[in-house]
């Protein structure tokens, strides 16, 4: 698995949805401090569990997913890779 040093280090987001695309409803964005926006599904591929709006989500700056991060921290500390690459 990882250090926790650099999970620590992975960005953390926050969860909106993304109501300009009314005909896919698993679009969803997150946004960082500085506005920048990454789309991605609106689940936690660890937990199963959906999104929800105003929600922090932990990034992986290697593939973009995000995940909970008390989810993938966990996962991060046994595996070493992102469980939707993988």
């Amino acid at each position: 698995g990882l250090d926790p040093e650099v999970l620590q280090k992975f960005p953390i987001l926050q969860f909106s949805l993304d109501r300009s695309d009314s005909k896919n409803k698993n679009s969803a964005s997150a946004t960082t401090k500085k506005g920048k926006i990454i789309d991605g599904p609106v689940e936690c591929a660890v937990c199963l569990g959906n999104f929800e709006e105003g929600e922090l989500l932990r990034i992986l700056p290697a593939c973009g997913h995000l995940f909970h991060p008390d989810c993938i921290d966990a996962w991060l500390h046994t595996h070493s890779t992102c469980p939707l690459c993988r």
